[in-house]
C-alpha cells in the first residue's frame, strides 16, 4: 500500500515553479500542482469506471495541507459507499475579467512595479470597458478577438500583442486554480490573426566607426548630453537607468542599481572604470545639490 503524508507544511510554502507544471505527491491519489505562473491547487487522482479521472480540493494556501488530507479521507470514504466525486463537483467561483486580472497581476512578486503598473492600466484602458465585468467562465475566444480586432483597426500594433500576452497570463492563473476549464486567450495566434507593424531600425554605427565617434564626444566635453553618452557606452546600462541613477548609488568604484529599478528586482552592479569615475567627478560638480547625476 502506498504511503500517505509525505508532504509537510514548509515543503508546500517553499516550493518554486518552473517553466513546466509541477506535481507533489501526498499519497493516495493527492497532490499539490503548482502551475508555471505559482498557482498551487490541491488535486485528488482518482479511477471512476476504469478511467482516469481528477478532482479539486482547491487552492493552497486557502486550503491548508491538513484540510486537503481531511477532504482526500472524505472523499475516499463515500467512494467506498459508490458515490462517484465527479457527481459531487462543486460550482466554480464566479470572478470577473476585471476582478480576475487585478488579483493576478497585484500578488505577482517576481515583476518590477512600473511592469505591473503598465499592464494593469492597458487592461483596463482596452479590455476592462467591454468584457471587465464578464465573468471569466463566459468569456471566449470570439469575445478576446473583437476587441483585439478593434486594436489592429486603431493601428495598436504592438500593444495589442502586450494585451494578449496580459490577460493569457491572467486567465492561465484562472485556470490553474480551476475558476475556469482552460483559457481562450491561448487560441489565439496574433502572427497569424493581425497585421505586424513595419520594422523601423535605428541608426547604428559599425563598430569601426566607434572609436570615431568617442573622440567627437570628447571634443563635446561641455555638453551633458555627451558625457551621458560617453557613460553609457562604458557602462553598458539601459538609457533609463542612467537617467535616474543618483549619487547615492555610487560607492567608490560601483554602481549599485537598486531591485526596484530592475526587470528581476535584485540589484545590479555596475563597475565603474576610472575613465567613468573621470565623467562622474565632471557631472558632480556641474549637479550643484541635486541628487540626481544628469
Amino acid at each position: 500500500m502506498a504511503t500517505s503524508n509525505k508532504l509537510t507544511d514548509a515543503i508546500c510554502r517553499s516550493v518554486k515553479p518552473t517553466s513546466a507544471a509541477l506535481k507533489l505527491f501526498d499519497g493516495g491519489g493527492l497532490y499539490l500542482w503548482v502551475s508555471p505562473t505559482g498557482a498551487k491547487t490541491w488535486r485528488l487522482s482518482y479511477r471512476q469506471d476504469g478511467k482516469p479521472n481528477t478532482i479539486s480540493f482547491g487552492p493552497y494556501p486557502a486550503v491548508s495541507l491538513a484540510d486537503a488530507r481531511a477532504q482526500r479521507a472524505a472523499t475516499k470514504a463515500r467512494m467506498r459507499q459508490g458515490i462517484c466525486p465527479s457527481r459531487e463537483a462543486t460550482p466554480r467561483v464566479s470572478h470577473t475579467l476585471a476582478q480576475t486580472c487585478n488579483e493576478f497581476w497585484t500578488q505577482r512578486q517576481d515583476i518590477s512595479e512600473s511592469y505591473r503598473d503598465n499592464a494593469l492600466r492597458g487592461l483596463a484602458l482596452h479590455l476592462y470597458p467591454a468584457l471587465g465585468a464578464r465573468p471569466i467562465a463566459g468569456i471566449t475566444k470570439d469575445d478576446l478577438m473583437a476587441e483585439l480586432a478593434r486594436m489592429d483597426a486603431e493601428g495598436k500594433l504592438v500593444y495589442l500583442r502586450r494585451i494578449r500576452l496580459w490577460v493569457s497570463q491572467a486567465l492561465d492563473w484562472a485556470e490553474a486554480r480551476e475558476y475556469i476549464e482552460h483559457n481562450p486567450a491561448k487560441l489565439i495566434n496574433t502572427t497569424r490573426a493581425f497585421r505586424r507593424s513595419p520594422v523601423q531600425h535605428f541608426a547604428a554605427l559599425e563598430l569601426s566607426e566607434v572609436p570615431e565617434l568617442m573622440q567627437k564626444l570628447i571634443l563635446e566635453n561641455k555638453l551633458q548630453s555627451a558625457l551621458a553618452c560617453r557613460l553609457l557606452a562604458l557602462t553598458w546600462t539601459r538609457t533609463s537607468e542612467l537617467r535616474l541613477m543618483t549619487w547615492s548609488e555610487v560607492d567608490g568604484d560601483t554602481w549599485r542599481i537598486p531591485g526596484k529599478r530592475m526587470k528581476r528586482r535584485n540589484d545590479h552592479l555596475v563597475p565603474l572604470s576610472t575613465q567613468a569615475l573621470s565623467i562622474l567627478d565632471v557631472m558632480k560638480r556641474r549637479s550643484a545639490s541635486s541628487p540626481f547625476t544628469g
